[in-house]
């Protein structure tokens, strides 16, 4: 052991993984970014993931004997009393034991959930005020994540879905989304969503420059009244389904992190002015519920990963919903039909 005892957090998206070491006090002191290639599998991805851990650790002089603590942020739903990755629809990972491949090769059992979990938990430790002990931590990048935090305490929910924000159902009959229903709200508003549908509205309008979602954002900055208008019509539809969320669980925050939050003028401020516009009258007139950009940025679902350990200690474990007792008086529910 080379001396402070550090943390290590995982943070999976939809494009590529960041993986940082982090102190007890939340600082990261090393990072590195891999890809999160498209058709891996969870037990390829978690092989490049230690690899890349042990690279990290050599890099910075550390060994695996400094490391308290390993947590992976998955971008889907997971059981955090197993560490298997139960539906990652993004990614096409269903019931995966990522717990038991990380275990395999480091030795060292990690804590898994659900990333937007794990950037509200960051935000709970190490951003907002301690005053604000209820709020919404919304994720936008390659899809569209939410996690809960009420009375200081992370929401998992009966089903351990809390927080599926993403796949809320935003428009009846709409564009299909990989998780198997229509109109969720991330196939309208996420990274992903809004270059495609540039490409659907503006092809030609990208002038050789490369076809990913910053351009559409550099347009827009530019001027260029078609990029302006779509990000005009995903802003709304984000803002109505975060009300909805806001008037459900009357939150006093939502905190805005994710690869999209960095585009303040563009993105966060018309975010948060199109919420009030849209907000109930009873906690608007309080003028306590605010939106903003985590102050934490990107970072936030591996700041938070790296401290997962906290966040699960505090929760009553989640009953299986195979187990028979928790079926008790109820039938399964019928196979999801064909769409």
């Amino acid at each position: 052991m080379s001396g402070e005892v550090l943390r290590i957090g995982v943070d999976i998206g939809g494009t590529k993984t960041r993986l940082g070491l982090v102190t007890p006090g939340g600082e990261v002191i090393a990072e590195k970014t891999i890809p999160t290639a498209s058709g891996v599998t969870c037990a390829e991805h978690v092989t490049r993931i230690s690899s890349s851990t042990r690279q990290l650790l050599a890099d910075s002089g550390k060994e695996l004997s400094d490391v308290r603590t390993i947590g992976v942020g998955v971008p889907g739903t997971a059981d955090p009393n197993t560490g298997v990755v139960e539906y990652c629809p993004n990614l096409g990972w269903d019931r995966e034991p990522l717990a038991d491949h990380l275990e395999s090769h480091l030795d060292i059992r990690p804590h898994v959930l659900q990333d937007s979990r794990a950037a509200a938990w960051a935000e709970r430790l190490f951003g907002v005020e301690p005053s604000v002990e209820s709020f919404l931590a919304v994720t936008v990048g390659t899809g569209i994540g939410c996690g809960i935090v009420l009375n200081n305490e992370l929401l998992m929910g009966a089903m351990n879905t809390a927080g599926e924000l993403g796949h809320s159902t935003l428009y009846r009959n709409g564009r299909q989304c990989s998780c198997g229903n229509r109109g969720c709200v991330e196939q309208y508003v996420s990274g992903t969503a809004i270059l495609r549908r540039a490409l659907e509205a503006f092809p030609d309008d990208f002038g050789g420059r490369p076809i990913l979602t910053q351009t559409v954002f550099a347009l827009a900055a530019e001027g260029h009244p078609p990029a302006q208008r779509l990000l005009e019509e995903a802003l709304d539809d984000l803002a109505h389904a975060v009300v909805n969320a806001v008037n459900i669980l009357s939150v006093e925050a939502v905190i805005l992190s994710g690869g999209l939050c960095v585009y303040e003028e563009l993105f966060v401020s018309p975010l948060r002015t199109r919420v009030l516009d849209l907000a109930y009258e009873p906690w608007r007139r309080q003028h306590k519920m605010d939106v903003f950009a985590s102050r934490l940025g990107p970072s936030a679902p591996m700041i938070g990963a790296a401290f997962l350990d906290t966040a699960l200690h505090q929760q009553r474990p989640i009953a299986s919903r195979h187990h028979p007792a928790s079926l008790k008086g109820h039938h399964a529910a019928p196979p999801r039909p064909a769409r």
